[in-house]
Parts: C-alpha cells; structure tokens; sequence
C-alpha cells in the first residue's frame, strides 16, 4: 500500500471524509514534515517521514536527524542512508529526487530498539519551520509527528502515540497510534504490526541487518560466506525490485533468515517474492521442501512449513509430521515454476476461529487451503487450535527433506498481522520494498510492504474467494459511464498512477500467468459513489502476440471498449480516522462485454492521510466468464495457442488509491 503524509494539526482542521474530499491548504511554509512511528513492537518498529514540498521544484533531497536513544535503522526504502551512532542521512534515489512543488515524499524504515522521544527531521537542512540542521534539536521533537508546520496544540495529544494501546484514537492527528496499538489475542483485532525488507541497503554477502539465520541446523550459524555449503546472504547478480535479494543455497541442511515475531500474534501474513532453480508443485517422487514457516522457537522441532508435501504445494506441521492435503491431491496440482519470480503470499490464521486455518496463494491465486481436519492427511495435528504456540518467529528459506540442493532468491519480503497480497508492478520501477499492506515509493508501484493496516471491523480469512455473477439489471451503477464522465464533478479521484488491477489466467491446468491493465481511471463523486473505470485496450501480458488477440478476440475493444464498477454510497466504508482500517461486504455494479452484472466481495479501505484514501480486495475475486459472454473468445485463443484447456474461472486483484 501506498501511504500520503498523516497532515499536522492546522492541516487537520480541514480533514475531509470521503464524501468531501477537496485539496488541503497548506501551511506558509517551502515543506512540512511529519515523522510517524506506524508500528511498534516494543523492541522494534516500522517508522516513517513523510515531507510536503511547498516551494519550488527540487531536484534532489536530503533527509538528516539525530535518533533521541539507541535506535539502528535495520532496513530502509525511498532512499539510499547511513547511520553513524544516533545520526541519520537519507538521501535521494535516481527515481525520486525530483519533486514538483505540492508534491509529496515517504521514506520508510523498520528500526531495532525502543523509541521514546520522537526525533526532528531537517529536509535540505531546513526543519521547515525556519530552522536549520545546524542547530540542536528543539523542543519541538516531542510532538506526535516531528511536524514544523503543526500547531503546538496537537503535540500533547499525540506525543505517546508508540506506546498506545488504543486502536480506534478519538484525535485524528494522533494516527500512528492506532497502527501501532498492541496485538490483540483475537484474530479479527486491528493490525499492530508490519515488517518489511528490501534488502537494497545490505552488504553483499552478508547476512541482511535485523534478521537472525537458522542455517545447517544452527540458530545463528556462521553465515559470512558464499562458499560455504549452505548460506542466506545478500546478493546482487538477481533481484525482484532494485539490485539486492537475499540468495539462501540450502537442502538437506537448512538455509533460512528469521526473525522474532512480537508477543501475542495469533495471526500472520507473510509475503515474498521468490526465484528458485528447481520447481515445487506436480512433482512426482518428490517427498518434502518448504520456503515459509512459522516456528515455535529457533529450530525445526516445532514449526508449520509451506511448500511441497509428496509433489504437491501444501503443509506440513511438526512435531506431529503430519500434512495437508490428502494422499489423493499427492504428486498434482498448481506448480511455482522455476527459474521466474513469482509472488508467494502464506496467510497462518490463529486465534479464537472454530478451527485454524492457513491459506497460500501464488502470483494471486489461490493454491492451497486448510481449513478444517479433513483437510489433513493423518487426521489433525492436535486439537482444532493447531497453530497455537507457533508464532514465535517468521522463517523464510529453503530446507528439503528430499535432500534437494536448491538456489533460492527472495526479495520484498513483508510480513504482518494484517492482510497482504500480491502486487503485480515491474521490478523496474522502485527499489523499494514491496508489499500489500504497505507503502512503496511516491512514485512506483503500490506495494505491499510495511505499513501497519489497522482493521477496525472483523477480518476475513481470505480461504474463500469473493464471487461475482451476472445479472439483467444492473444495480445503479451507469454501464454508460467512461473515462470523461467519471471525472465530473468529483470529489476524489483515482491516483492511477498508484492503483493497480491484475487478473490471473491458468492454462494446461498449471501455468499460472499474472497480467494487469496498464490504463484505470476514476472517481468518487460529490454523492458518494464510486466509479472505476478499465480501459480494455491496455492489457499487458508481457506477450506482443497475445495482447492484441486479448483485444480483439476476448474483450472485442471495439464494440466494448471499456468494463464500468460502480458501489454506491462509498463513503460508509471509508474509516473517519487517519490511519484506520475497515473491512466491509459490499455488493458492486459491473458493466463488462455488453453484461450488467453484480459482484460481491470484500474491501480493505484505509485512510492514509486526511484526503488519500487505499482499497483492496480481501481475497481474488473470481469472475466466471460466461457470465459475461467471454468463454466463446477463450476458446478461439486456447484454439489459437493450440492449449488443452483454459480456465474460465478468472481471479482478480487489486489496489487502488483515491484522492
């Protein structure tokens, strides 16, 4: 997720809800800064600087401040930093060091060690308020957002917003407090935590900072070497986004980073982008491997993996060694390929559910479940509550039981108690780290890295996907709109430039590919209601072939140019506090290929900032497409691919930002 700058006091007295969003008037100043810590651990946290440029263009910047007690950076995105004892400096990449006046910044960064006292930020050695970074800190660094242009009003509201436990915070300038509020035992409680690494400030060969290593069987083996054995170091010869991954060349013996997850979480969400030299998934004769686990201390004596069981992506649980799914799924099924990225997405949902349940999707798809004990192979490993007692660290890393060597590459790793998902944005844009509940760069892909989301309402398990079906009558969504009409009179419009859609194909019932529409448009209008708007012509399908088969054979762009979602009365599913997160059912009007039809799902909708608002889909919408007239065109190209089959179940996903 993408986040905009949480406004300082005097800005906040012009937040706007949804239904009235209008631009935000500065304060007399060239830039305003705010420093929010957006997560905290206790003995961590996820921090971030957002800066308004209020003057002239810049060309280049630099962010510098001294850390008030013992806090080290451990990863950092939107910049390249160094860190000398308490003293910081960020400074600009290739990508983003131009800024347009009212344009705004984000660094983000995960630190070790308790924060306190907030510090002051100098932006081009200015703190924005007149000051320079030549002289010592003010007084100032004990407000809530470090803010040079905030009303001194709003800094005792807010000035212990790390350490509060409450997540539905009355003052809307004291956001970060219900992003990084405690964990709560339940599972539906909001999120309290994200962590994210990119990799792009580590040292090559080296272990990534923050993280511990379970390599040949060792809590914090020596792993300082690229000749040994086995390693999980830092690597610069492949990367997803930017330059750095971490290269993990394990096999019988392990070869994993971890890392302590906070007291009390009952569910995780863990994401990475992965490139392995071997392929898990329809594999006969193969026994066990995984890439994710959740462990219950240090080792591998008590942990829940992810990977291929018996040939089959799935689950295996230890100590009891029993695994998901069932013998009859053995040795089938969706396959990562190998030798190409792909988005892995494991979602271990604890807590107080009638039965735990673990979910785990592959470039948007999902491709393995377990929800009840039927879903095992041996019975159930223990009681109903199987996922107790295990989060105590996230793993990720290669480990075969089936003693195969393997080189594995993972990059943009996130994890939270939040839900994430897959972004499909190329790894040209941003060196950032990635993520689905998080924020990238101002100006790249909206990924999903490390903001906290702070779901206010009950969370889904994602384990069944929303649905849409087809109907005669469209509810009030106009089948007619388009792009122009979509802008009139709006109070909100869609940052496309942010927003993302992808849908997924799965063809020869394996290959599973990702494509996304290059061109969105839309609008909240002055009533309340949403319009989204897909220019069908922009497929992309990294394939010169298909795209314009897709055109003119699938969606026939010319006689129906553009797919139409409307929700009605939008505005009730937006929170009304900076940085909360609400998760609703919503019923929305399609118009696609000449068919008006309904979809139901759920949506995460986040305020970032008082006029920027985030939403995604909780799980992949499935559209069916002979509900929308499309399986006819499916099968001329499965005919002209010469493929066995297509399928025409068509999972969707998406992130968009409005403001």
């Amino acid at each position: 997720m993408k986040h905009a700058a949480i406004k300082s006091a005097l800005l906040l007295s012009v937040a706007l809800c949804f239904g009235g969003l209008s631009s935000i008037v500065s304060a007399q100043s060239t830039c305003s800064i705010d420093y929010v810590v957006a997560s905290d651990w206790g003995s961590g946290g996820s921090h971030r600087v957002f800066v308004t440029n209020n003057g002239s263009a810049i060309n280049g910047w630099e962010l510098t401040w001294d850390f008030n007690g013992s806090e080290q950076i451990s990863n950092l995105w939107n910049g390249s930093y160094t860190q000398t004892g308490s003293s910081v400096t960020v400074t600009s990449m290739s990508w983003n060091g131009n800024l347009a006046s009212g344009q705004e910044l984000e660094v983000g960064f995960n630190i070790n060690g308790s924060t306190s006292t907030l510090p002051t930020v100098y932006f081009n050695g200015s703190d924005c308020s007149g000051g320079s970074s030549s002289t010592s800190s003010s007084s100032s660094s004990s407000s809530s957002s470090s803010s040079s242009s905030s009303s001194s009003s709003s800094s005792s509201s807010s000035s212990s917003s790390s350490s509060s436990s409450s997540s539905s915070s009355s003052s809307s300038s004291s956001s970060s407090s219900s992003s990084s509020s405690s964990s709560s035992s339940s599972s539906t409680s909001s999120g309290s935590f994200s962590v994210s690494a990119s990799f792009e400030n580590d040292s090559v060969d080296q272990q990534p900072a923050g993280w511990d290593n379970f390599v040949g069987w060792v809590h914090n083996n020596t792993n300082n070497n690229v000749n040994q054995a086995n390693y999980a170091l830092v690597d610069d010869t492949r990367a997803y986004t930017g330059s750095r991954s971490v290269h993990f060349k394990g096999g019988a013996s392990p070869a994993q980073i971890i890392q302590a997850l906070p007291a009390g979480v009952e569910t995780l969400y863990m994401k990475a982008h992965v490139y392995m030299s071997k392929k898990l998934g329809n594999e006969a004769g193969d026994n066990h491997e995984h890439i994710f686990a959740i462990k219950a201390d240090a080792s591998a004596n008590n942990e829940v993996r992810f990977g291929q069981i018996k040939g089959v992506l799935g689950t295996n649980e230890v100590p009891s060694d029993d695994i998901s799914p069932r013998q009859n799924q053995w040795e089938s099924g969706p396959e990562i390929t190998a030798n190409e990225w792909h988005c892995v997405v494991v979602e271990a949902l604890g807590g107080n559910r009638s039965y735990h349940q673990l979910n785990a999707y592959v470039d948007g798809v999902l491709v393995h479940t377990i929800d009840s004990a039927d879903d095992w192979n041996n019975g159930s490993p223990g009681t109903n509550s199987w996922l107790d007692g295990k989060f105590s660290y996230a793993a990720f890393g290669w480990h075969s039981f089936s003693g195969n060597d393997a080189d594995v590459w993972m990059d943009d790793i996130v994890y939270s108690d939040a839900p994430i998902s897959c972004d499909t944005q190329t790894s040209s844009s941003s060196s950032s780290s990635s993520s689905s509940s998080s924020s990238s760069s101002s100006s790249s892909s909206s990924s999903s890295s490390s903001s906290s989301s702070s779901s206010s309402s009950s969370s889904s398990s994602s384990s069944s996907s929303s649905s849409s079906s087809s109907s005669s009558s469209s509810s009030s969504s106009s089948s007619s709109s388009s792009s122009s009409s979509s802008s009139s009179g709006s109070a909100a419009s869609l940052d496309s430039s942010a927003s993302y859609l992808n849908f997924v194909t799965i063809k020869n019932t394996h290959k599973v590919e990702s494509h996304i529409f290059e061109a969105l448009s839309g609008s909240i209008d002055t009533a309340g209601d949403a319009t989204l708007v897909i220019d069908l012509s922009s497929v992309n399908t990294n394939n010169t072939t298909r795209d314009p088969r897709m055109r003119n054979i699938l969606f026939e762009v010319d006689s129906y140019p553009e797919a139409v979602i409307t929700i009605d009365n939008a505005t009730s599913l937006i929170p009304s506090d900076v940085g909360a997160t609400q998760i609703s059912d919503v019923t929305a009007s399609i118009s696609l290929h000449g068919v008006n039809g309904v979809v139901e799902t759920q949506l995460l909708v986040q305020r970032l900032s008082a006029n920027r608002v985030m939403v995604k889909n909780v799980s992949p919408i499935l559209v069916t497409a002979a509900d929308y007239g499309l399986d006819v065109g499916i099968e001329e190209l499965r005919n002209l691919a010469s493929l066995s089959v297509i399928s025409t179940v068509v999972p969707v996903d998406f992130v968009l930002f409005f403001e």
